[in-house]
């Protein structure tokens, strides 16, 4: 029997955006792709988050709504995350202001790379 693969610490930051790609506007949205071998066998899992900046303060959180896994859009006139599957809508901060949603969006870490100066998220 083969045990499966420790995964090293820094092996779960992904790469959110690329050093001098800052958005001019924020929130942003980040799609990052994470390769699973199972022997044979590999697929290729997308996970779509929101970077956030307010001042020097970085934020990220999941765009999967929290009802029942919708991605949830950012609508910058509204200043919040709407859910287009049941309506649900979040604040800048990822709390439900209204709607079916159980709970807030899931906060990630978020950190900049000391060595490239990349913004990664943690998954």
């Amino acid at each position: 029997m083969a045990a499966p693969r420790k995964q090293n610490a820094d092996e779960r930051w992904r790469t959110a955006i690329k050093p001098g790609q800052t958005p001019s506007s924020f929130p942003h949205t980040a799609v990052l792709t994470e390769r699973h071998e199972d022997g044979w066998y590999q697929t290729r899992r997308q996970t779509v988050v929101f970077i956030d900046k307010q001042g020097d303060q970085l934020t990220a959180m999941s765009a999967t709504c929290s009802h029942l896994g919708c991605h949830v859009k950012w609508e910058a006139g509204a200043n919040q995350f709407k859910c287009p599957c049941h309506g649900g809508t979040y604040d800048r901060a990822g709390n439900v202001v209204s709607g079916p949603p159980p709970r807030p969006l899931d906060k990630l870490q978020v950190r900049v790379n000391p060595q490239t100066s990349a913004i990664e998220v943690e998954l």
